[in-house]
């Protein structure tokens, strides 16, 4: 935690370098905000979420912990990716991971979950029950 704590840029002049004013602020700059801010972010969720599975460890709620852990596992791992990226042979891996993350994985996710709803919909169309007896 302490090292994402030393990282973080949460000033104004971090959020908006040109001083306009929030109405003119652009997809850009919010982009930049929190890519300066990447490494807090990841630690600080890293460490909310080891802490909150100690907490179920102590209540005795071991599967909220095991999943808990789980994600944290990810966000640790996005960490690393963002920690390798200015070496240019891990650079350049993990650009083409997100590019084929982004591409062709979101279009998978967004035509299945299409086709899911529509199966799922014309099922419960097809099978529901009737208040008025035919």
């Amino acid at each position: 935690f302490s090292d994402g704590y030393r990282h973080r840029r949460l000033s104004s002049t971090d959020l908006d370098p040109q001083q306009r004013g929030w109405a003119n602020m652009g997809f850009i700059n919010y982009g930049r905000f929190v890519h300066k801010n990447l490494t807090f972010a990841l630690c600080f969720f890293t460490m909310a979420l080891l802490l909150l599975s100690q907490f179920c460890r102590m209540i005795g709620r071991e599967r909220e912990e095991l999943s808990l852990l789980a994600v944290s596992c990810i966000f640790v791992f996005c960490g690393l990716l963002q920690r390798l990226m200015p070496f240019e042979f891990f650079g350049r891996l993990v650009i083409m991971i997100w590019r084929i993350f982004l591409h062709d994985v979101l279009l998978a996710l967004f035509i299945y979950v299409i086709l899911l709803s529509a199966f799922s919909l014309s099922m419960f169309v097809m099978w529901q029950r009737s208040d008025f007896p035919a």
